[in-house]
């Protein structure tokens, strides 16, 4: 009976995981935005989740005649103007680049509206280049999934410009366009119309100054088109304006307390809930995120929870359709957003959320698929390669059944090591653990947490996997042999033949010291292992190491004498015999001086006679140089077929010089 429960839990949990995946995928998105209440919209249609790219400066408006949101252009999010075409109906976007045939070219800041006397969409000037020191004054119009290039055919147009406001006035039945940034940087101010496919300029006895980025919008309930702020350079504006029957009236002082001073914000018509509604905004280095409404005259501060972040430069426009307001992306703090957010009576709601607009979640895949994966893969990879390598190692080890050998212990060294170790992975595990939880913290949604699932697990394999390949590695006990060195370890004895050890460069380090050896195979690696001080000493006091092993540094960081240079002769008695020149050396310490030879007798003195010259002889001619003949290999070894390097025969199966395997 426990086991069908434990079963059925089992299979409820693989259940539920499933589930999870298909419900909260990662690139289902996280919102970059603030705490989202979530509200049904006024109409409920599934959403696909496409989104267009991190965009900003597009121009956008509602096509009454094809029934959907229309975006065009605008700057990616490297800041370079684009030229792509999207809509969005029924939640969803649709991107129509590639099936509309010929479009404006790249541009941002573009004017757009929708001109419904003609059942078109009209799209004038706009940036050509990030800097907006190239503008265009050409004019296109949009239906039926068509642009049509209406510049040739104008017999007068407006100057080029960007950042120019647009929007359609009911009341006098046709396109205003209005001021903007002209050539040479030069704010405007002029108005002009567009109606039946023609341009005109309007002239007013008064007007508001100069100015580009400012919030247009017609009030249907006041018959009017109502624009708030701007900026003409150095000054942001903060005042209100109404256009009515070809009248500009400043309506600043009975408006009452509005927003505050901006620019790029957004403003559109909210028809379902009958008010301006004006969103976000920049000034000077300071991203507004607030909400206001416009009705009967009045501002009044919206206290809504969920809205965009504080950002400037997205679209908000009105979607008759579907009843709701549409808002997407915009330029914030932390870079350009891909939400898209619908507001409908008085609440906001996030359809869709790429997860390339949040930096945080972007940061969870990247630690994710670049680190975590590739290190946890390269240790596994790397510790079995060395493993095999190692067996290779030990072929040419030459150990006699009659040599025996002693074997030093590591002590309460290693066990001190042992506990620094498992201390720095401690460590680091919760270090990395941080890194994960932070960015889960800055996030909302479900796969922010599914991240975090995947990671955790991946982190703590990655950790074992460490803690296993150095609990490997451990050296508990060495002997040094005839044939080389032997470790005794974990996962089975190492043995490394005199030809292949080479000692550390480095100082102990914490009471260990390090030691070097030749790697075989096709390409000679050097790997390496550890083991304490006592146990370094016993190895290079072993009469077996070769005097290579003892070098300055090694024997002055273990404190070991430093050995005789090879061909040194011995120095000189320190009491020479008053025989002086020729006569044999005086005896060792601790020896009979006559337990070899008698001792020696004074000389016997005999008369002095000259010495006899011999008579001079020419030298001998010089000898011709006998042709060179080639030695073979020294007795017991064997030449390397690659670098021809002489090895001992039975004591190593690899080059010492270069790795190769031995004939």
């Amino acid at each position: 009976m426990r086991s069908r429960v434990n079963g059925r839990w089992l299979a409820l949990a693989v259940v539920f995981g499933a589930s999870f995946l298909l419900v909260a995928p990662p690139w289902a998105g996280v919102s970059h935005d603030r705490s989202i209440t979530s509200v049904a919209s006024a109409t409920s249609y599934p959403t696909t989740g496409t989104s267009p790219p991190p965009t900003s400066y597009a121009a956008a408006t509602f096509d009454a005649a094809d029934g959907y949101v229309l975006m065009f252009g605008g700057n990616d999010v490297t800041g370079n103007p684009i030229s792509t075409t999207w809509t969005f109906v029924h939640n969803n976007w649709t991107n129509l680049t590639s099936s509309i045939g010929p479009s404006p070219s790249a541009r941002w800041a573009s004017a757009m509206a929708y001109d419904p006397a003609n059942s078109t969409v009209v799209l004038f000037g706009g940036c050509l280049n990030p800097s907006c020191s190239e503008l265009t004054d050409d004019t296109w119009t949009y239906a039926h999934d068509r642009w049509t290039n209406l510049t040739g055919s104008l017999a007068v147009a407006p100057p080029p410009r960007g950042r120019a406001m647009m929007s359609y006035d009911a009341g006098e039945g046709r396109v205003l366009l209005f001021g903007g940034i002209g050539a040479g940087g030069v704010y405007l101010n002029d108005l002009w119309g567009f109606k039946d496919g023609r341009w005109t300029p309007i002239s007013t006895q008064a007007a508001p100054s100069t100015r580009g980025g400012a919030m247009f919008a017609y009030d249907p309930a006041s018959n009017s088109t109502i624009l708030f702020g701007g900026n003409d350079g150095p000054y942001r504006f903060g005042d209100t304006w109404s256009y009515s029957n070809g009248t500009w009236t400043n309506v600043t002082p009975t408006v009452g307390p509005g927003p505050s001073p901006r620019w790029v914000g957004e403003m559109t018509y909210d028809g379902t809930d009958g008010y301006l509604l004006l969103v976000n905004g920049y000034n000077s280095g300071t991203y507004f995120g607030d909400e206001w409404t416009f009705a009967n005259g009045k501002w009044a501060s919206l206290s809504v929870s969920g809205g965009p972040t504080a950002s400037y430069g997205g679209l908000l426009v009105y979607d008759p359709v579907d009843r709701y307001v549409v808002y997407f992306s915009g330029v914030a703090s932390g870079g350009v957003l891909t939400s898209t957010l619908i507001y409908s009576g008085g609440s906001w709601t996030l359809l869709i959320n790429p997860p390339g607009s949040n930096p945080a979640l972007l940061f969870l895949v990247f630690f994710a698929l670049f680190i975590l994966v590739p290190v946890t893969f390269a240790l596994l990879v790397g510790t079995f390669v060395q493993r095999r390598r190692e067996r290779r190692l030990g072929e040419g080890f030459v150990l006699p059944p009659s040599e025996k050998v002693e074997w030093v212990p590591a002590g309460p060294a290693l066990e001190r090591q042992r506990r620094l170790r498992w201390a720095a992975s401690l460590g680091l595990t919760l270090f990395l653990v941080l890194i994960l939880v932070v960015p889960l913290l800055l996030t909302t949604g479900g796969s922010g947490v599914f991240l975090l699932l995947f990671e955790l697990p991946l982190l703590l394999v990655l950790i074992a996997v460490f803690a296993f390949a150095q609990r490997g590695q451990e050296t508990r006990a060495v002997a040094a042999a005839r044939s080389g060195v032997i470790l005794q370890r974990r996962r089975g004895d190492l043995r490394v033949p005199w030809g292949q050890l080479q000692p550390g460069l480095i100082r102990p380090v914490r009471e260990m010291y390090s030691f070097q050896y030749l790697l075989p195979g096709h390409q000679a690696g050097v790997a390496g292992f550890q083991v304490t001080v006592d146990q370094a000493r016993a190895i290079l006091r072993s009469p077996y190491a070769p005097a290579w092993v003892l070098t300055p540094s090694v024997t002055s960081g273990l404190g070991l004498p430093v050995p005789q240079p090879w061909g040194a002769s011995p120095p000189p008695a320190a009491n020479p015999s008053p025989g002086g020149f020729g006569l044999p050396p005086p005896p060792l310490s601790g020896s009979s001086p006559f337990a070899s030879s008698p001792p020696p007798q004074p000389p016997s003195v005999s008369p002095w006679t000259p010495p006899s010259t011999p008579p001079w002889t020419p030298p001998p001619p010089p000898r011709s140089p006998r042709p060179s003949v080639p030695v073979g290999p020294p007795a017991g070894t064997i030449p390397c077929p690659r670098c021809g390097q002489f090895n001992p025969i039975g004591r190593v199966v690899f080059c010492q010089s270069c790795g190769q395997r031995l004939p």
